[in-house]
């Protein structure tokens, strides 16, 4: 079943509660009614989807050219709980089921080196976060970082310093929203 904002009451509540601004995103009325209409038309396809058409009809995009549908579903629920929009059910129960996976074991040449390091060819720097590398450097950190494998919160870099066709050592680092400690403590 659909819902559209067609109370009179509902509308004059929500004329007060608009522009509102989320995630740096202001929301205006037409926009509510542009939200909602794409709810309608995609009702039956699941918030994810809805957030992504979202994404793409307002050309909301990260520096890195994907779609900020993760920012778009916060907006999309932080509507639905003020009343301002309906949404379908979710289709998850919100468990993030990736957090507490075993990570493969992935078995590479660790022998030492027994070349003088101006013979080695020039060190590359391989970016590998959402690629076919990326199994790779998780095994790796799980093996060797004293923590072990954590999954990144917020923006993360994943690198291999590589050279080929050996992997010589894997770096990562992850950037938490936190404020780092002061070097004073």
């Amino acid at each position: 079943m659909h819902f559209l904002l067609a109370s009179s009451v509902l509308f004059c509540y929500t004329i007060g509660m608009v522009p509102i601004t989320i995630r740096k995103r202001t929301i205006a009325e037409t926009d509510l009614e542009l939200v909602q209409a794409t709810v309608n038309d995609h009702w039956d396809k699941g918030r994810t989807q809805i957030s992504q058409i979202l994404c793409n009809k307002w050309n909301w995009v990260q520096t890195n050219g994907r779609l900020k549908d993760m920012a778009c579903r916060e907006i999309l629920v932080t509507l639905h709980r003020k009343g301002l929009i309906n949404l379908p059910a979710g289709k998850h129960d919100g468990r993030n089921l990736k957090r507490n996976r075993s990570i493969a074991v992935i078995e590479i040449d660790q022998s030492p080196l027994q070349e003088k390091l101006s013979n080695l060819p020039p060190v590359k720097l391989k970016s590998v976060r959402n690629t076919n590398l990326e199994p790779l450097y998780n095994s790796l950190i799980q093996q060797h970082h004293y923590l072990g494998y954590r999954q990144i919160v917020g923006v993360g870099i994943c690198c291999l310093v590589c050279e080929i066709p050996r992997f010589l050592h894997r770096l990562g680092q992850g950037y938490q929203r936190e404020k780092p400690p002061s070097h004073s403590q």
